[in-house]
């Protein structure tokens, strides 16, 4: 076990805060993903899954042949913002 302050010490979390604002700041941490192309998202999701042995390349294949189908409009839309990546 790892205190919090071990834990950031060691670079396996990003931050430290007190604990009556962990849940206001998880929730700005997610209202900032939200803002984020979707496809984008889950892509990094899957490659982090993927790193760290928690899925299989056949499953990321297949979630990327989905959205190149299914979601054009995103991908167009990840394009046309790609600069900015």
């Amino acid at each position: 076990m790892f205190t919090a302050a071990e834990a950031f010490e060691l670079g396996l979390v990003n931050r430290v805060v007190p604990d009556d604002e962990t849940v206001k700041t998880a929730l700005d941490i997610a209202h900032q993903i939200a803002e984020l192309p979707a496809v984008a998202v889950a892509f990094t999701k899957q490659a982090m899954n993927r790193a760290f042995g928690l899925t299989d390349t056949y499953d990321f294949e297949r979630l990327e042949a989905t959205y190149l189908q299914q979601e054009p409009e995103s991908m167009a839309a990840m394009a046309r913002k790609r600069s900015e990546y």
